[in-house]
């Protein structure tokens, strides 16, 4: 993935655009950086206002904080399918079961406040496609929030 951005930003005529592949906790600039962004990340890690907090402090005054969470709770079929409310349901206690919150996404604004950030700005986003269609298995909302440095 790492190899198809750089060659995707150096098609696009951004030199000054770097991709790098380190643990997230392990992440170090030597000036800072106009933005981090991140994409169903924070509700893998045992602390996320912590890593969020981290990350923050490397942006420059003025630079942007993104991140994309989904909520796996949320996707409904119209009309109500019950096979698709049972596969979803268990696709809910299999992330609970690995210690993973399935409506993540619905907390982002929180783990913003709890980094010390302040109130994001927060998105959402669904996707809806009429049947049928080879798409039109429901993918989860999207919750987006960002915040300026």
């Amino acid at each position: 993935m790492i190899g198809l951005a750089r060659a995707r930003a150096a098609e696009q005529g951004l030199p000054a655009v770097r991709f790098k592949q380190v643990a997230i906790d392990a992440v170090s600039e030597d000036g800072p950086v106009d933005a981090v962004v991140g994409r169903l990340i924070l509700m893998h890690l045992p602390d996320p206002p912590a890593t969020l907090r981290h990350l923050s402090s490397l942006v420059r005054p003025g630079g942007i904080i993104a991140f994309s969470e989904n909520d796996i709770t949320g996707p409904r079929s119209v009309p109500e399918l019950p096979l698709f409310r049972r596969v979803t349901t268990r696709i809910a206690r299999a992330f609970e079961a690995m210690g993973l919150p399935p409506s993540f996404g619905t907390s982002l604004h929180t783990v913003f406040q709890d980094a010390g950030l302040g109130a994001p700005r927060l998105t959402l986003g669904t996707p809806s496609v009429p049947p049928p269609t080879p798409r039109s298995w429901p993918t989860p909302p999207k919750y987006g929030a960002w915040c300026p440095r």
